[in-house]
């Protein structure tokens, strides 16, 4: 077999057994780098032959003897630390050429002479990407390190916690870890995008609102006086040839969801402001009464909630959080949530289901918010949508599912298509390499009239992305321009991703470093990307600090 690409793609079981092997070689590295708790006669009998043969290391520190060098440094290592190397995940994947790939440890390690200072086991993720030298043999597999990285006590990376609301502080009350609280959120963010006043897109625009993309030639472009009194003569034929029943149907349609959308919003204020005004009851009774309820209520009480009702119940207790593994789908509640998400065969058990699940969501920028999404879901049942806005978003559409752009899927979630969920790979050289970016898009009723809103679900650090997830992109106001798609949007964030723009950002942590300090910058904007956007390698247990 002269090629590993040739049987990867021809004959799965055998790729699935040279990946198994090669797991087996970098969990027995791991141990021999790693594991220093060992005899001295061990480590010069077992580990460092094993590195110096098996091993060809290419590596910015090992300048000079190469090997002999690094054999010197993790001597060294060995004998000055002794810790205890625990692995609890271990991924390796193959590139598309099938002769490099790129192997991602989750492990802990515990400094046991270090106990007065370190109380806690420091988490580590281990990253060696590798190109195979052998391709004869799937029994005995060489290959070649040519990068090795370590990232240490990055265990507040993965709990990222906000301790009082960004916008208050937690004058009106707690946020529970997420960077907005409700009250703040409820007055700042609006839950219905669709009541915004829209603008009008046939008005001069000055000197300063022109972003240079607007072609003049476009068909949905209102150039002059008689461009606009042939769309409103346009507009006017069409709205005449419809029946007043369905005029009176639509009207009636669009003020039931009105109503709706400001009944909803009027009672969430409410809600927050009595919270504000009446005073907390502190209850002294610590009986819990949810402990005594049979399984069957229980379930009954389950079928009335939603996925993220059931995550919060499964933290209530140990009790529910059985209760809810036995019994729920969690394989559905991530397609749900998350439709492009790549589940593997290998995901089936539930418990492992139920982490990735729950990894996704304290990846999620605002717990908020994505909330709210199946509200809105709900709320836009009923919308009636232009005839324009249907034939633009089935052309796109189609365009995404032919010839999508390279590192971005975009689907809608709904059958109005009015709430999209899109994932974008980090660009290459950029320290967003190897992550996948879920965002949710919200497209206009009067779409492309008006610009979609767009926001990441994943938490990233970057200029010109503030903790919620919000982008400072000027296409999406003053600059937006007909001519612009779905897919040119998502283009254009995943450009941001590559050429942040710091003189004008929405995270002034990420550009200060970004300009003053692009080293540290990068490392902090990569361990954010290996902690909330690489599930698909590290999904394994949330390790307790």
């Amino acid at each position: 077999m002269s090629d590993i690409l040739l049987f990867r793609s021809k004959n799965p079981s055998i790729q699935s057994k040279f990946i198994g092997q090669l797991e087996r070689e970098f969990a027995n590295l791991a141990r021999l780098l790693y594991t220093t708790d060992v005899s001295s006669s061990v480590l010069e009998q077992e580990c460092l032959p094993y590195i110096a043969k098996n091993i060809l290391f290419k590596h910015p520190l090992q300048e000079g003897n190469g090997k002999e060098r690094y054999k010197f440094i993790m001597k060294g290592f060995h004998n000055m630390f002794h810790c205890i190397f625990d692995k609890s995940q271990l991924n390796v994947k193959l590139n598309d050429d099938g002769k490099t790939g790129r192997c991602i440890i989750d492990s802990v390690v515990n400094l046991k002479q270090f106990s007065w200072l370190y109380t806690y086991p420091l988490r580590s993720i281990i990253i060696f990407e590798f190109r195979l030298l052998n391709t004869q043999s799937i029994e005995e597999p060489q290959f070649e390190i040519f990068r090795h990285e370590e990232m240490w006590l990055v265990a507040f990376v993965f709990n990222l916690e906000f301790p009082s609301c960004f916008y208050c502080a937690g004058y009106y009350t707690r946020c529970f870890g997420d960077p907005i609280c409700r009250i703040c959120h409820a007055f700042i963010y609006p839950y219905e995008i669709d009541q915004q006043q829209e603008p009008n897109v046939c008005e001069d625009k000055g000197e300063a609102d022109d972003s240079g993309n607007e072609d003049t030639d476009d068909g949905y472009a209102c150039a002059s006086g008689s461009s606009r009194s042939t769309k409103k003569s346009l507009a006017t034929s069409v709205t005449t040839t419809n029946t007043d029943s369905s005029a009176q149907a639509t009207t009636s349609n669009t003020s039931v969801v009105s109503a709706a959308s400001n009944n909803r919003r009027n009672d969430l204020l409410n809600e927050l402001l009595l919270e504000l005004t009446a005073a907390n009851v502190i209850w002294n009774d610590h009986t819990s009464y949810l402990s005594q309820l049979p399984p069957e209520v229980m379930l009954t009480i389950m079928k009335c909630m939603d996925d993220l009702s059931i995550y919060a119940l499964a933290k209530a207790s140990n009790r529910w959080k059985q209760l809810v593994d036995s019994t729920v789908d969690w394989r559905q509640f991530i397609r749900t949530r998350w439709p492009l998400f790549p589940l593997s065969d290998d995901d089936d058990q539930k418990t492992n289901l139920s982490r990735i699940y729950d990894q996704l969501i304290r990846s999620s920028s605002c717990f908020i918010c994505l909330n709210d999404t199946g509200i809105r879901f709900e709320s836009n049942g009923q919308m009636q949508p232009t005839l324009w806005r249907h034939r633009r978003l089935q052309s796109e559409i189609r365009a995404l599912r032919d010839d999508p752009p390279d590192g971005i899927r975009a689907e809608p979630l709904d059958s109005s298509c009015c709430h999209w969920h899109a994932s974008i790979w980090g660009p290459s050289a950029s320290p967003y390499e190897g992550g996948v970016f879920y965002l949710y898009l919200h497209i206009p009723q009067s779409y492309p009239m008006i610009p979609p809103v767009v926001r990441f679900i994943t938490k990233i650090f970057h200029p010109n992305i503030n903790i919620h997830g919000d982008i400072g992109l000027d296409s999406f106001g003053s600059n937006w321009s007909l001519a612009l798609t779905i897919s040119k949007v998502l283009i254009s964030v995943q450009s941001l991703l590559s050429d942040p723009y710091a003189h004008i950002c929405m995270n002034r942590q990420a550009a200060d470093l970004y300009t003053n300090n692009r080293e540290q910058y990068e490392q902090k904007a990569r361990q954010w990307t290996w902690a909330y956007a690489m599930h698909d390698y590290i999904n394994g247990d949330e390790i307790e600090i």
